[in-house]
């Protein structure tokens, strides 16, 4: 039985062409699978040390869902890793985009005030220029000209009467 242990560990056990589970050596009779485990404490450390697994009849099924489990766990550790390992680069992303639109929104933000700005300063303008006009067009005398609308006639007026405040 050493020598089998020994031939089966040096021929399936390569890592990391094989499974990090190890390999199994099938024993075809229960009883001389009872008279290893019950008997022969070395056989089970040596076979315990290659990474050999001994198993019966009625052993085996459960001795390979357990290396089908631990397989499943091992590959599951792996791609956990790389989840989160890529879960931390989308959240760090996540950041930068984050600052980048906080960025975004300061500039529409000033771009804003500037438009408003731009607004007060052209409502301006044009207040002056309908007062100029309406000066022009009254003439020396004070008279409204008949080419002036009654609206810009309001608007001249108020802005006569807001400069002279």
């Amino acid at each position: 039985l050493t020598k089998h242990l020994n031939d089966v560990s040096r021929k399936y056990v390569i890592p990391p062409q094989t499974s990090s589970a190890g390999a199994i050596l099938f024993l075809p009779s229960e009883a001389v699978f009872s008279e290893v485990i019950s008997h022969h404490a070395d056989l089970l450390k040596l076979a315990h040390s290659l990474d050999v697994w001994i198993c019966s009849p009625t052993t085996l099924m459960a001795v390979l869902t357990t290396m089908r489990g631990v397989t499943r766990d091992v590959n599951l550790q792996q791609k956990s890793k790389l989840l989160l390992s890529e879960l931390n680069l989308i959240l760090r992303d996540v950041d930068n985009v984050v600052k980048r639109a906080s960025a975004v929104e300061k500039h529409f933000e000033k771009s804003k005030e500037s438009l408003r700005l731009l607004e007060v300063s052209a409502e301006k303008v044009r207040r002056r220029g309908i007062t100029m006009r309406t000066l022009e067009e009254t003439g020396i005398d004070g008279e409204l000209s008949p080419a002036l609308a009654d609206e810009e006639v309001e608007v001249a007026v108020a802005a006569q009467k807001a400069a002279s405040n």
